[in-house]
């Protein structure tokens, strides 16, 4: 695996049966010493490997041996070898023993005649034949080329792999995660672990075992473990427990422990793409279908998991406002296996509002679709009908308004307003209402001395001073925005101040200063 140490160059201290990985920090020590080492790789490019070497060993007496060879490990792993030899060395090998092996060589001539007659053979001189009887060691490859990073990347790497490295000898994990579920269940199932999911408060814990890892293939069991951290990782919340086996110590059983809040800053070279996956053309169509409508609804892709009897589901979307959270699974055209066990954890769902599109052509049995327990369940053909669903939302934004409604009906709800201006969507905030549902609340109550202008109330005082300043003959739009801008309206805008006091805006193209402001004249 890529970014895993090898055992003998993990990095850390046990205090009480508790392993802690003896990670870097991204201190001036830390970046010196991986600025200098990449500096090393750098200027060993077009030199022997057994260059390379001998400079990482002169680094190694003057500090941590196993921490130099564990970032090495890492800077390795970017660098490209070559043999620079005029024949295959295995291929002269071959042949130059199979000569010697039928003539008694005593002189270092006899040797040098050997080696020429056998040249000569080859088209190539002696001395180009002697060299390549070994280029194809080690020490004699060329570094031909070493992609380079950044100091600071590399101790991200350094940290990601002891961390990594340590869950190569775990037999059992168990860990939260925020978002990216579905990839790390697809993963799970790629690894083969065994899983069980436990929903706790608002999150979810993942319990992934291995009841024979203890006594045999724990390094396999642990490795597929490792082979999981770069995604759970990748989210931006995340914590693990791990139980690893110390067989130097008559099989004692270590824990290691890690969260986001507590761990250094982890990089993995090779994480994979965190953009949205879609399994099929049908549900990118959908997202980009709904997400183009702005109807105030957010749509996430592969929300959290949803426990369905002792298996997950991870849906393919939900929808989020005011507070609701409503689920989305499409069923598409696959295999009648994953069809039946699709609509198993469907109808094992408990408690859950989800909406269920199913493809028309799987002619599913009428007992199996009933069993799915769906807030609303549509058929499709070549794409999700969005009719339906936008009106259960808005059905469902209706109960909420309602009753936000009759939670602000009463002018006290509010409190006593304050100050010259009242920031609308603080309030809104506060109360956890929509900002909408407080301004119509707002505009059939009685203000007591303000008024709604924009997403801010405004006091009367303050409007008069306005209105003062202003004046009754025409501005400029440029010169009228620079008054209500002095006088201070919060985060009031300009523009609809002037319109809520009764101002025109008569605009020249998009000139401010040939745009004019006019007062109406009242009706009659």
């Amino acid at each position: 695996m890529k970014s895993l140490l090898p055992s003998n160059l993990f990095s850390a201290k046990v205090l009480k049966g508790k392993v802690s990985p003896r990670y870097l920090a991204l201190d001036d020590s830390s970046l010196h010493l991986g600025k200098e080492m990449i500096g090393i790789f750098a200027q060993s490019v077009g030199k022997k490997r057994a260059f390379l070497t001998e400079k990482l060993e002169e680094l190694e007496t003057s500090g941590d041996y196993k921490l130099v060879r564990g970032l090495a490990a890492i800077l390795d792993r970017r660098c490209t070898y070559v043999v620079d030899s005029k024949m295959e060395p295995m291929s002269a090998r071959a042949a130059v023993f199979e000569q010697a092996s039928n003539r008694r060589i005593a002189t270092l001539q006899e040797r040098d005649e050997l080696l020429g007659e056998l040249g000569a053979k080859m088209n190539v001189t002696a001395r180009e034949l002697e060299d390549s009887l070994f280029k194809d060691l080690e020490e004699e490859q060329i570094l031909s080329s070493f992609d380079s990073l950044e100091p600071e990347l590399l101790v991200k790497v350094y940290n990601f792999s002891l961390a990594q490295t340590a869950l190569f000898k775990s037999v059992s994990m168990e860990f939260t995660a925020s978002g990216n579920w579905k990839r790390i269940f697809r993963d799970i199932k790629r690894l083969g672990l065994m899983y069980s999911v436990e929903k706790k408060g608002d999150g979810y814990t993942v319990y992934l075992d291995g009841p024979l890892s203890l006594f045999k293939m724990t390094e396999r069991y642990g490795t597929s473990l490792a082979k999981l951290l770069p995604t759970i990782v990748s989210g931006d919340a995340w914590g693990l427990k791990a139980e690893l086996i110390d067989r130097h110590k008559n099989n004692r059983i270590l824990h290691f422990e890690e969260n986001k809040s507590t761990a250094p800053v982890f990089a993995s070279l090779f994480g994979e793409d965190s953009s949205p996956i879609f399994d099929s053309s049908v549900e990118e169509k959908f997202a980009s279908s709904f997400n183009s409508l702005n109807t105030g609804w957010e749509l996430r892709r592969e929300p959290e998991p949803l426990i369905a009897g002792r298996h997950v589901l991870i849906p393919d979307f939900s929808f989020e406002k005011y507070g609701i959270k409503l689920f989305m699974e499409i069923v598409g055209f696959w295999t009648k296996e994953y069809i039946e066990r699709k609509l198993s954890k469907l109808s094992s769902l408990k408690d859950t509002e989800i909406i269920v599109a199913i493809n028309e052509n799987l002619r599913c049995s009428e007992s199996k679709l009933s069993a799915v327990k769906a807030a609303l369940l549509l058929t499709y053909s070549k794409e999700v009908p969005m009719g339906p669903i936008l009106s259960h939302l808005r059905m469902l934004e209706q109960k909420v308004e309602e009753r936000q409604m009759e939670e602000l009906r009463s002018r006290e709800r509010f409190g006593e307003f304050t100050g010259e201006s009242v920031n609308l969507k603080e309030i809104a905030k506060a109360r956890k209402v929509s900002l909408q549902i407080l301004k119509r609340a707002l505009a059939k109550s009685t203000l007591n001395g303000y008024r709604i202008v924009g997403d801010y109330l405004l006091s009367e005082p303050k409007i008069e001073t306005i209105r003062k300043e202003l004046g009754s003959e025409d501005l400029t739009l440029s010169r009228a925005v620079h008054i209500v801008e002095s006088l201070g309206v919060g985060g009031a805008n300009p523009e609809e101040v002037l319109r809520s006091l009764g101002y025109a805006i008569e605009w020249d193209g998009l000139d401010y200063e040939r745009s004019k402001v006019k007062k109406k004249e009242a009706s009659p």
